[in-house]
């Protein structure tokens, strides 16, 4: 094929590996507010899954816009690629979308447009946030992460886990 790309018989591309060089980059003016893990987001999608926030300033902003290939992935998997340049990440989930994660404080999604966006949440909630996160000097842990003997009685605080999870992260 000239132009690299293979057509099925009806002439729609079936692999294009230019493709995301020209997908269309959505704009939705309307700005949502969450908040998670004592952060404030603002959105360009309502997003149930974190708690509803008064608009106020973003301690974190995401928004529409051109991602970056992941050209050189630290990690290649069949769906998820991920990319470290100067401290930020470039995430690319074959498909549904592509995400910068800049300085902690801002996040760019170019989705492709006719995937649902329960999709794209998905992939901003799971992969994108957790490599947020640790550019705000946050360590979250999965529940299932935690040993049964480190839950304290309700009422209690967590210094015993919080002062083991301190000293792990000296050792390490």
């Amino acid at each position: 094929m000239p132009d690299g790309i293979a057509r099925g018989r009806d002439g729609l591309a079936l692999f294009d590996p230019h493709r995301s060089s020209r997908l269309p980059i959505l704009m939705d003016q309307r700005q949502h507010f969450h908040e998670a893990f004592g952060l404030v987001f603002a959105t360009p999608f309502p997003c149930p899954e974190m708690l509803p926030a008064y608009a106020a300033e973003p301690d974190v902003t995401v928004s529409y816009g051109p991602v970056d290939a992941v050209t050189d992935p630290a990690y290649n998997g069949p769906w998820d690629q991920i990319q470290f340049v100067d401290g930020n990440i470039l995430y690319n989930r074959t498909g549904v979308a592509r995400a910068a994660v800049r300085d902690g404080n801002s996040i760019t999604l170019q989705r492709v447009p006719w995937v649902p966006d329960d999709e794209v949440r998905y992939a901003f909630l799971s992969i994108v946030m957790t490599a947020l996160l640790p550019q705000r000097g946050i360590l979250s842990l999965h529940a299932s992460a935690v040993s049964a003997a480190t839950i304290p009685h309700r009422g209690q605080p967590l210094p015993a886990l919080a002062d083991f999870v301190e000293s792990e992260l000296v050792r390490a």
